[in-house]
């Protein structure tokens, strides 16, 4: 069911003109909030610097509409111990650090 859902979730960003352009798997092995607006993470995953070089590096913006709901996620997967999937779009601009942006959160359980 889990997989049916993530198809139909990417065929429906793919059609509306979104595009995934970076992403990585991995377990949450830092996260640094820097001063009031920005969360850093960090995976043990294999870096995607495919559009920003400094792709070890995801950050969130407090100026994300999700910006509480992301960083819940990810911090209730870092305390677990769980993976994650962090994507960044192709319409997005790298973030501060050349970091990839994170639109996109996908945790397992």
């Amino acid at each position: 069911m889990k997989k049916i859902m993530l198809t139909i979730l990417m065929f429906t960003m793919l059609n509306s003109g979104l595009a995934l352009a970076a992403s990585e798997t991995g377990k949450i092995i830092q996260i640094i909030y820097e001063g009031s607006s920005v969360v850093s993470i960090f995976l043990d995953g294999v870096d995607d610097k495919s559009q920003c070089s400094g792709g070890g590096r995801w950050t969130i913006y407090k100026s994300d509409g999700l910006f509480k709901e992301k960083v819940a996620s990810l911090m209730a997967a870092a305390t677990t111990g769980k993976k994650v999937n962090l994507y960044m779009l192709d319409s997005q601009t790298c973030g501060g650090w050349d970091s990839n942006t994170i639109y996109y959160v996908r945790t397992y359980h």
